[in-house]
């Protein structure tokens, strides 16, 4: 695993394996978070509810 920064101000860095790359989520990631938030299948598993409107992950600070 390589850790590509430090930690500072608790504020993780992003992590790298061989088949995974860990970084903080952005804006720009709300696209992709609801097309898997928005599948029962998923949101049910992993214990969020289910998202039906794209914006209350843009408006519940979510995302930074």
């Amino acid at each position: 695993m390589k850790i590509l920064g430090e930690f500072v101000r608790n504020q993780l860095p992003d992590l790298e394996t061989e088949r995974l790359y860990l970084r903080e989520r952005k804006v720009e990631d709300a696209v992709d978070m609801f097309a898997y938030a928005s599948l029962p299948e998923v949101a049910f598993n992993a214990g969020f509810p289910l998202m039906e409107k794209i914006d209350f992950l843009r408006n519940k600070d979510m995302i930074k």
